[in-house]
């Protein structure tokens, strides 16, 4: 299943299908404490609501979807601004299949890509399992790495029962006398990058040194403080028939990608823009770093060839929208009118 799992952002127009997730939850556990199944209209207001803010995630497969995660404020006091509550659910004839672990994985790539440290997950337990209410939960989130941090006693009465409720944390990174702020998920956190300021600095570059390795490492430095959520920005170069580790900011990555292998061999190959919402559903994703989830490939031609390439990743679902694509590609057409792949001022390795 994992290779056919497509992770994605949720639209309001889900509501309908995430229901025929949760309404089972309602009607016959005491995972949730609320009684009334919500109705479409409803459910899409939340997933709005979330979405103003904070990822909510669906798992997708083989075209239904089966399961979703999202986070949601812990508190409203500016103080709380890092620190948020987690949620997951999974249509119920699909657990145990690795469907949560990938949703909760990715949920919290993108939380930390935001800027949130601390997560909370609000869990109800019963004084002993029975059949409205297990273990598992607790279960679930103490193999993703939360600790149980508090138990409120009886505090849920459903199906004419008293049930508890622990919190459970998990810190996401450092925390650092006066931090930024977190950031907006999305397209309502990301500042809108004005890619012709960015070709124009690229010039500058090139009029300072064309040779590929000053002017594409700084490059690759420029894309990564300037477009929000990426985890590796960088180049790789066309060498003896195969794609070389160029200059790059992120993680240590393959060394040499075959063409036509991954979405940078493949976008090589075949000459073109690969802009990717899902790496797992990519067939052949070379998973350099686990935490990406989706990815951006640009060739950079020469004389109409490739001669290398450009690759973003970022650790949300489809967060390469078209008008990145577009300032893009003028950037590295920019970067292909004055640059050298030799020290004598020759366009080959």
């Amino acid at each position: 299943m994992d290779t056919e799992l497509v992770l994605r952002s949720a639209v309001p127009e889900d509501a309908p299908a995430l229901l025929l997730i949760y309404a089972p939850y309602v009607r016959g556990t005491a995972v949730t404490f609320e009684y009334e199944i919500p109705s479409a209209a409803e459910f899409a207001g939340r997933i709005r609501s979330v979405l103003q803010r904070y990822p909510f995630l669906v798992a997708e497969f083989r075209g239904e979807l089966v399961g979703y995660a999202y986070a949601a404020p812990f508190k409203d006091r500016a103080a709380y601004d890092r620190s948020v509550e987690t949620t997951v659910y999974v249509r119920q004839d699909k657990k145990r299949l690795g469907i949560g672990r990938r949703l909760y994985a990715a949920l919290e790539d993108a939380l930390r890509a935001q800027g949130i440290l601390n997560l909370y997950a609000c869990i109800a337990i019963p004084e002993t399992a029975d059949e409205y209410l297990s273990y598992d939960s607790a279960a679930f989130h103490a193999r993703m790495g939360f600790r149980t941090v508090g138990t409120f006693q009886n505090c849920g009465c459903k199906f004419g029962r008293w049930y508890h409720m622990v919190w459970m944390e998990k810190l996401l990174g450092e925390h650092c006398p006066n931090p930024v702020p977190a950031r907006l998920f999305g397209p309502a956190g990301a500042d809108a990058p004005d890619y012709g300021l960015l070709v124009r600095q690229v010039h500058s570059f090139q009029e300072a040194e064309p040779f590929y390795v000053p002017l594409m490492a700084n490059t690759a430095a420029l894309l990564w403080e300037s477009l929000p959520a990426l985890n590796w920005a960088g180049f790789y170069i066309m060498r003896r028939g195969e794609l070389l580790l160029g200059p790059f900011q992120g993680k240590p990555a393959c060394i040499r990608i075959a063409l036509g292998k991954g979405v940078c061999g493949t976008a090589a190959s075949e000459n073109r823009v690969l802009r990717v919402p899902d790496v797992h559903a990519f067939p052949g994703h070379i998973a350099c770093d686990s935490a990406s989830l989706s990815e951006l490939v640009l060739p950079l031609r020469q004389n109409g060839r490739v001669a290398a390439v450009l690759d973003l990743d970022s650790p949300l679902p489809d967060r390469f929208s078209p008008a990145d694509e577009a300032g893009l590609r003028q950037l590295v057409a920019a970067l292909a009118e004055n640059i050298s792949f030799s020290e004598n001022g020759g366009t080959g390795i």
